[in-house]
């Protein structure tokens, strides 16, 4: 089975997982993935926001 970066940033967002199953590759992984599909749907300040919420969300902190 192929798992990668998309697999990866779908662990990282999962709220059972928050990415405790990835090692420090994959998560880096992970999020180099999301940051490039954020830099594409979004504009530049918006990417800051995105990056920040996931750092929001990892530490279950904020609305999470």
């Amino acid at each position: 089975m192929a798992v990668g970066p998309l697999h990866f940033a779908a662990n990282l967002l999962d709220p059972y997982f928050i990415g405790k199953n990835l090692n420090e590759s994959e998560y880096i992984d992970a999020l180099t993935f999301i940051n490039k599909i954020a830099t594409f749907l979004t504009t530049e300040n918006d990417l800051g926001i995105v990056m920040m919420e996931i750092a929001l969300y990892k530490s279950k902190e904020g609305l999470f």
